[in-house]
């Protein structure tokens, strides 16, 4: 079939799904590492001290938040070739993530004490930009491989699931690796794992086909690609993404530090990521039925919500394994429901987008998603830092204070929940694209693209 006369009505084939599980597959698991263990890595095995980490953070995330919008445009502006629109950029930017991440673990490591701060800014900032990239190209790439309402919960789920399984996945293999937290050595293999992993990414992307596709118009300007946050579901896209991931963030990035110091056993996080994992599948299986019923919007407050209040639980007893046990299966369930859901409502803005302007402007919202995602990572990675300091913690140490331990406490179980439930409200009132709506929106692309 020519590429000019694809519709988007085209059903997804067994070789686009394979290929987009292996897309997501490498990147949840490198942005699962990097989240929960380059601050740890850093600090205990590389003796960094956290003042100068959260300083560097902050360069490397503005750096990534700059460079984000420009990818975009990039994107949506690029010509399109014999493989489509976003593909060939999916494929380069997963090799370029790949390089980036593997020089981020292992050069810091063999430069000597007094370079180690400058190694660690600069291959971060390489890393975080290439991750960016990475990121808008996926993203990008989801509304373009189908419109039809049943492939694109499939493709939802793929995404979250996957990303969530690999993110799951590292959290239970890596500290079986590691053991204590000061030895290098178990990071390595770990990110050796996550490179091969990377490099199926990129074969996956070389897997996928595009079958919606745009009519011809003129370059977006930067201004205009900015403009996409006037339409309601882009911006309560970007924010809710923004609110609700910053939380996250800070379980992610300090769950290492949670379970090194607060449940003082590291190996206890390999159960309860399994636990969460395995806890994902029923809702998996079950969850294009209940996106039927209830459709996107629903399932995401539900899973987003369940998330947070879920595990505040452990408050009670911190160390219980029986209460870790329970809202891990918990978590998982509320997991399965709001990844694969929100992958879906930025594919539902996207496509506003394309009806309201005529434009495939996947890039612009997606590189809206990178900085949100990149804001995120700044505020999760050096916020946490210079508390750390205030509180006294010590790089290295087998203990903490009691002032470090409340702080890890109130990061990771307290400021999600209040977090979460601001957002819920808002999203709830002003996000406009429920189930009718969305179903709608297929109708139309498929429409225009059949004309």
């Amino acid at each position: 079939m020519d590429q000019k006369t694809l519709s988007g009505s085209e059903k997804l084939t067994m070789k686009d799904k394979i290929g987009f599980l292996m897309v997501n597959l490498g990147p949840g698991a490198c942005g699962g590492f990097v989240n929960s263990y380059r601050l740890i890595y850093f600090t205990d095995a590389l003796g960094v001290d956290p003042v100068s980490l959260g300083s560097l953070s902050i360069i490397s995330s503005l750096a990534a938040i700059v460079a984000a919008p420009i990818i975009g445009m990039k994107l949506d502006n690029a010509k399109r070739n014999r493989f489509g629109h976003y593909k060939l950029p999916l494929i380069i930017s997963a090799i370029l993530y790949a390089v980036f991440f593997a020089a981020m673990w292992f050069i810091p490591f063999f430069v000597p004490d007094g370079a180690k701060s400058a190694a660690i800014l600069i291959t971060s900032v390489l890393m975080v930009i290439s991750n960016s990239m990475y990121d808008n190209a996926s993203y990008s790439i989801l509304p373009t491989l189908s419109t039809d309402v049943k492939d694109r919960v499939t493709l939802s789920s793929l995404k979250g699931s996957v990303a969530s399984f690999a993110i799951y996945g590292i959290s239970f293999v890596a500290p079986l690796f590691i053991g204590a937290s000061t030895e290098a050595s178990g990071y390595m293999i770990v990110a050796v794992i996550i490179i091969i992993l990377m490099a199926l990414a990129a074969a996956g992307a070389g897997m996928l086909r595009e079958r919606v596709e745009a009519p011809k118009h003129e370059k977006v300007s930067f201004k205009e690609m900015i403009g996409v946050l006037k339409y309601r579901p882009v911006f309560m896209f970007f924010l809710a993404h923004l609110i609700q991931t910053m939380g996250t963030c800070f379980v992610l990035m300090l769950s290492a530090y949670y379970f090194t110091y607060v449940v003082e056993n590291l190996q206890i996080y390999s159960l309860v990521s399994i636990i969460q994992t395995f806890a994902m599948l029923p809702m998996l299986m079950v969850l294009g039925k209940f996106v039927e019923k209830f459709g996107r919007k629903k399932m995401y407050l539900v899973g987003m919500l369940g998330m947070v209040w879920f595990p505040l639980f452990r408050i009670v007893n911190v160390k219980s394994i029986p209460i870790l046990v329970v809202t891990a299966v918990l978590y998982g369930l509320s997991q399965g429901a709001m990844a694969s859901s929100k992958t879906g409502i930025m594919a539902d803005a996207c496509d506003y987008v394309f009806i309201t302007t005529g434009r495939q402007q996947n890039g612009a919202v997606s590189s809206l998603f990178s900085v949100a995602s990149n804001i995120i990572t700044l505020v999760g990675t050096s916020l946490p830092m210079y508390i750390f300091a205030m509180c006294g913690f010590v790089s290295g140490a087998s203990e903490q204070t009691d002032g470090v331990i409340r702080a890890i406490i109130a990061l990771v179980l307290i400021v999600p929940v209040v977090l979460s439930s601001v957002l819920a409200v808002i999203f709830a009132k002003f996000y406009p694209i429920g189930k009718e709506e969305a179903q709608a929106q297929g109708e139309k692309i498929r429409s225009m693209q059949d004309k």
